[in-house]
C-alpha cells in the first residue's frame, strides 16, 4: 500500500499510528502482520462503509493475485489481534456477500495532533523564571485535543501558578 500521512485513529481501547504502523491497545503494541494492518487501516478509512472483498483485495495486494481465502485467513487473523471471539463483531462485521464493514467508533487525529500526542508539550517562557503568585501559565496536554479531520483543535486551561517553573 502507499504510504499514508501520519495520523492516529482511536477506537475502543485501540490507537492505529499510520507512520509507524502500529496498533497498541492501552499502550501496548498488537503484533501485526503488514497485511493484517493495511485491511484495518483501509476497513478504519471507510468506517461505516461496507468495504467490497475486492476493493480489499485490490488495495492490500495491488497488482497480485489473491485468493478470496487469503483474504477470509487475515480477517479472521485481525480479528483474534483485536480480542474478538466467534461469533462476537464488535468491531469488523461481515456483510454477507458484499465484504466487510468497521462498525466501532473512530477518532481521528491528523499529522499535527498525532506529533503533539507523541510528544507532551507543556508551553511557558524560560523554565527559570519565577511568576507572580496569581499569574497564569497556559499547558497543553495532548490528552485534551479533540479530533477534526484536517484540523487541530487545542483545548486549553489557564490556571494559577504558585512559585518557580523548573
Amino acid at each position: 500500500m502507499n504510504p499514508h500521512p501520519q495520523s492516529i485513529y482511536e477506537f475502543g481501547p485501540y490507537q492505529l499510528n499510520t507512520s509507524k504502523r502500529l496498533l497498541s491497545r492501552d499502550g501496548e503494541n498488537v503484533a501485526l502482520t503488514a497485511k493484517c494492518f493495511d485491511i484495518l487501516l483501509t476497513l478504519i478509512e471507510s468506517c461505516g462503509e461496507v468495504v467490497t472483498k475486492d476493493d480489499l483485495i485490490k488495495r492490500v495486494w495491488p497488482d497480485t493475485y489473491v485468493e478470496e481465502g487469503n483474504l477470509t485467513y487475515n480477517i479472521s487473523v485481525l480479528r483474534k489481534a483485536l480480542g474478538e471471539r466467534a461469533g462476537e463483531h464488535q468491531y469488523i462485521v461481515t456483510v454477507p456477500g458484499r465484504g466487510y464493514q468497521f462498525v466501532e467508533a473512530v477518532k481521528e487525529y491528523g499529522h499535527a495532533a498525532a506529533d503533539l500526542m507523541e510528544h507532551t508539550t507543556t508551553l511557558a517562557t524560560q523554565p527559570d523564571e519565577t511568576f507572580k503568585e496569581e499569574e497564569p501559565v497556559v499547558a497543553v496536554e495532548a490528552d485534551r485535543l479533540e479530533p477534526l479531520r484536517d484540523r487541530v483543535v487545542v483545548e486549553a486551561e489557564v490556571v494559577p501558578h504558585r512559585g518557580v517553573l523548573g
